[in-house]
């Protein structure tokens, strides 16, 4: 009696060895299947979104870029609607980051930190090179907006900037 059970102990445990490895196999078979699906999923959204995302990145980088341009020239309008864009931006950053400040701990605070000295450095860019655009625009030497550097020369420049129509000192050794 006891050889019978040892020998039907012995089979059923073979016999889960191999349900066992079948399962194994079969597991595998289907995570094969779903992976090549995935990638030839993954493959054709990449071939029928690649352009689109392309087209996009061009055209985020031909309305961006001008405004981080030193070159070329900017009219009056195009001066007041960047400062008032740059100085928006800049105080929405502030407004989002005192908030983080208020409710969060330590890491938002840095986190805050370090966005607000990012946004001051991507405004000042953008104020500089659109301040040397219309510069140029009035006929001015670029070097001149180091004026708005100065403090008590910055109000004044500023006004230059903004009153000053285009070519208004060309040719003047300005």
């Amino acid at each position: 009696m006891a050889i019978v059970f040892w020998v039907v102990v012995r089979g059923l445990i073979g016999m889960t060895h191999r349900i066992r490895r079948l399962d194994r196999e079969k597991i595998i078979a289907e995570v094969n299947t779903k992976v090549s699906k995935a990638a030839r999923s993954a493959e054709a959204a990449n071939v029928k979104y690649k352009p689109a995302i392309e087209s996009g990145m061009t055209t985020i980088r031909g309305r961006v870029m001008p405004y981080l341009d030193f070159s070329g020239r900017a009219t009056r309008k195009q001066f007041l609607v960047t400062q008032v864009a740059a100085g928006l931006g800049l105080g929405i950053v502030l407004g989002l980051t005192e908030g983080l400040f208020e409710s969060r701990g330590m890491f938002s605070q840095s986190f805050g930190i370090f966005l607000i000295v990012v946004a001051s450095v991507l405004v000042l860019w953008v104020v500089f090179a659109t301040s040397a655009k219309r510069m140029r625009d009035t006929g001015v030497t670029d070097w001149w907006v180091l004026a708005l550097l100065v403090p008590a020369l910055n109000l004044a420049a500023f006004a230059f900037l903004c009153l000053v129509p285009s070519d208004e000192f060309k040719g003047r050794g300005l």
